[in-house]
C-alpha cells in the first residue's frame, strides 16, 4: 500500500510539474513568434494564442494587484491601461472570452496579490452570459496554495476535470 501511494504522489507531482511548465511555457512565449508560426501554418498554433489570450481581465487585475506588480505590467505594456488602453485591451483576455470553444477550469485564490479574484469575476460573469461552460473552486489562499492537502485537492480536480471532458476513466481517491 506504501508504494502504492508514493507512486500515486510521483504521478501527481509529476502532472503538477507539467501544469506548471506549461503555465510558464504561455507566459513566456513570445505572441510575435506564435503569429509567425501561424502565417506558416503550423498545427495548434491557434490553440496556444487562444490559451495565452483567455486567462482573465487585466484592467481589473492591474487595478487590484500589488504595487511592484503595476509598475512590472505598465513597463511590459509601455504604461498604464488609462496611458495605452489599446494595448491592454488588445492583450486583455476578455476581449477574447467569446472564442472560448471548450470547458475551462477556473482554480481561484481569494487572497491571490497576482491574479486578483475580481479578474477572474469579470471574466466568468461574461462566460455565464456567453453560456460557456466552466467549472470553478475556489480557495483560501494566494497564488496557489502552500498547503499540501490543498494541492493535492487542486490537482486531482484538474485531472478529474481532463479525464471528463476527453472522457477518459477519472481518478480514484
Amino acid at each position: 500500500m506504501t508504494a502504492l501511494l508514493l507512486a500515486a504522489t510521483a504521478v501527481l507531482i509529476a502532472f503538477n510539474a507539467f501544469f506548471v511548465a506549461a503555465e510558464y511555457a504561455l507566459v513566456r512565449v513570445r505572441k510575435s513568434r506564435l503569429e509567425a508560426l501561424k502565417e506558416e501554418n503550423a498545427k495548434n498554433v491557434d490553440l496556444v494564442l487562444e490559451q495565452i489570450d483567455d486567462i482573465g481581465d487585466y484592467i481589473s487585475a492591474y487595478e487590484d494587484e500589488m504595487e511592484p506588480l503595476k509598475k512590472y505590467d505598465a513597463a511590459l505594456f509601455g504604461g498604464t491601461p488609462t496611458d495605452v488602453p489599446e494595448r491592454y485591451r488588445v492583450a486583455n483576455p476578455i476581449t477574447y472570452v467569446d472564442r472560448v470553444r471548450v470547458p475551462m477550469l477556473l482554480l481561484v485564490g481569494q487572497n491571490d496579490p497576482r491574479c486578483p479574484s475580481r479578474s477572474v469575476d469579470v471574466y466568468r460573469e461574461r462566460l455565464v452570459a456567453l453560456g460557456k461552460p466552466f467549472e470553478e473552486y475556489r480557495y483560501d489562499a494566494g497564488h496557489g496554495s502552500l498547503v499540501v492537502d490543498e494541492r493535492i485537492k487542486q490537482l486531482a480536480m484538474e485531472i478529474a476535470f481532463v479525464a471528463k471532458h476527453l472522457g477518459t476513466t477519472p481518478p480514484q481517491a
